[in-house]
């Protein structure tokens, strides 16, 4: 399928290179038991929601057939009114469409790799599935990396000595709690000094908190290859 992320050209439908009438035909040739659909993540965007329902519904009932004197809203118009009567008059072949927006690193992998997946099962086979839970998460790796150092120690991530003599790791720079709560511990609301350091890595490593914390070196970034960890 043609990637529709923000580099691309975003004309949807109208794109000389959409393949998915073309997904329509090859399904009706040989009606499949599954479909599997995977694309980027700008398929999700708020531009391409039309389109998008579009795509499943045409999945959903590919025997509405767009007419030589349609465009592709006038399509969707008459998918709509199957789809609102949950398929009542329609008599040909059915799938049940499961769309999603999946992030790699989620399950494990060592990226953040985020696609859309169209999943479609045959409607008389009966099937009933749904995608597996995620099996990572981003508060756990920032849990891991700020409150617990869990992180660091998995990944042998050596310690050195801040200016005020406290040991920290030298992967990315810890943060003590405020005088309200314990050294490495948060006083358990969202105050400035117990945050994360997701807003400092936004301004490049530049922390904005009120003491002015040294920011860590370049080469001393979260590695690429570190996943993160599990729930």
């Amino acid at each position: 399928m043609p990637a529709v992320e923000h580099g691309g050209k975003h004309r949807g439908f109208e794109d000389e290179r959409n393949l998915f009438p073309d997904t329509i035909r090859a399904v009706l040739r040989l009606k499949p038991k599954a479909i599997l659909i995977e694309n980027v993540r700008g398929l999700t965007r708020q531009s391409f929601a039309n389109y998008f329902t579009y795509i499943q519904w045409m999945l959903r009932f590919p025997e509405v057939k767009r007419r030589a004197t349609e465009d592709w809203l006038e399509h969707r118009a008459r998918l709509e009114k199957y789809v609102a009567a949950d398929g009542k008059g329609y008599g040909g072949l059915r799938y049940n469409v499961l769309p999603k927006l999946v992030n790699a690193a989620d399950y494990g992998v060592p990226q953040k790799r985020e696609r859309v997946f169209l999943v479609a099962f045959r409607d008389d086979l009966g099937v009933k599935w749904s995608f597996p839970e995620e099996t990572h998460s981003q508060d756990a790796l920032l849990t891991s990396q700020w409150i617990t150092g869990e992180y660091w120690e998995q990944h042998e991530v050596p310690r050195r000595r801040d200016r005020r003599g406290r040991r920290v790791w030298s992967g990315a720079w810890r943060k003590a709690a405020c005088s309200r709560g314990r050294l490495g511990e948060p006083c358990g609301t969202r105050c400035g000094d117990c945050l994360p350091l997701s807003r400092a890595r936004r301004e490049r490593y530049r922390t904005t908190f009120s003491n002015r914390a040294r920011a860590p070196t370049p080469d001393t970034r979260v590695r690429p290859w570190m996943s993160r960890p599990r729930r």
